[in-house]
């Protein structure tokens, strides 16, 4: 491998993703993917907390992605069975901040 060969296969950004507003849209989103593997990210706040605040859900199906208010997703009962049913693969992805004591003084 030279500095011009990737290591990996890249996937291209998908053309449309789409902007959930309403928990029984997410849940009809949800349902339209059934049995596909769920991809999970959120982002969070953590500007003047002490705690993070959730400020955004986003979502992949197959070949279909969205973004979701936290709000929203705590809305949806599909979400909620997404994330518990066993049968439903998952890939969640987070990053866990870590700030040094310094920076809490």
């Amino acid at each position: 491998m030279d500095s011009n060969t990737p290591a990996a296969s890249v996937p291209a950004a998908p053309d449309t993703v789409t902007w959930i507003r309403e928990p029984d849209d997410l849940d009809r989103w949800l349902a339209e993917g059934q049995g596909e593997p769920l991809a999970l990210d959120t982002e969070f706040e953590r500007v003047n907390t002490f705690f993070p605040i959730p400020g955004l859900v986003q979502l992949g199906m197959g070949q279909r992605f969205c973004l979701v208010d936290p709000s929203v997703a705590e809305a949806s009962e599909g979400f909620r069975n997404a994330l518990t049913d066993p049968d439903t693969p998952k890939s969640v992805s987070y990053t866990h901040l870590t700030l040094p004591t310094s920076d809490l003084v």
